[in-house]
C-alpha cells in the first residue's frame, strides 16, 4: 500500500510501535525505513540516563566518531555511522514535534495506565497523526502491537 502511495509522490511514513514489522518495509528498493517508536514516544539522546549531568560530555565524541569518513574506512562503518546519526536525528525530531503544540490532542486520556501498553501506543499513535503536518507527511501506517494471548 505505501509502495503505491509513495509512487503517486506522497510521501508516507511507516510507523511501528514498540517492534518491527516487515509489513511496513515494502519494497526495498524505495529505500524507504520504518520507524520503530517507544510506545510513549522517543526519547532525545541527550535526556537519556547515560547522557545526563557531566555525561553530557560525550555529545562531541558521539557526533565525532560518526561523522567522519575516508578513503580507508569500511563501507559498514559508512553504513553504521550514518544509520546512527539519521536514527538519532530523527528521534530527537519527532520528539520535538511531540512536545509541541502541533501533537496537542483534542480528546483527552485518562492518567494512570502506565502499565497498560496498548494505551501508551494509541496515544504516540493518536499524537502523531495529529502532527502528522509538522512531520510533513501525507500518509502514515502505523503497526501497533498486542501481545499475551497465548501465554502469561
Amino acid at each position: 500500500m505505501l509502495d503505491v502511495l509513495q509512487g503517486k509522490n506522497m510521501t508516507v511514513s511507516p510507523n511501528a510501535i514498540n517492534s518491527p514489522s516487515l509489513i511496513l518495509t515494502g519494497d526495498p528498493s524505495t529505500g524507504r525505513g520504518v520507524s520503530v517508536l517507544p510506545p510513549g514516544g522517543p526519547d532525545r539522546m541527550f535526556n537519556r540516563d547515560y547522557l545526563n549531568g557531566d555525561k553530557q560530555d560525550i555529545k562531541p565524541y558521539l557526533e565525532s566518531i560518526n561523522a567522519k569518513m575516508s578513503a580507508d574506512s569500511g563501507v559498514f562503518a559508512d553504513h553504521w555511522s550514518k544509520t546512527f546519526i539519521d536514527s538519532w536525528d530523527e528521534s530527537d525530531n519527532i520528539r520535538t514535534i511531540l512536545d509541541s503544540d502541533d501533537a496537542t490532542l483534542l480528546t483527552s486520556f485518562a492518567t494512570g495506565h502506565t502499565k497498560d501498553k496498548i494505551y501508551d501506543q494509541i496515544k504516540t499513535v493518536s499524537r502523531m497523526i495529529v502532527a502528522r503536518e509538522a512531520r510533513g507527511v501525507n500518509r502514515d501506517a502505523f503497526m501497533i502491537h498486542l501481545g499475551g494471548f497465548d501465554h502469561q
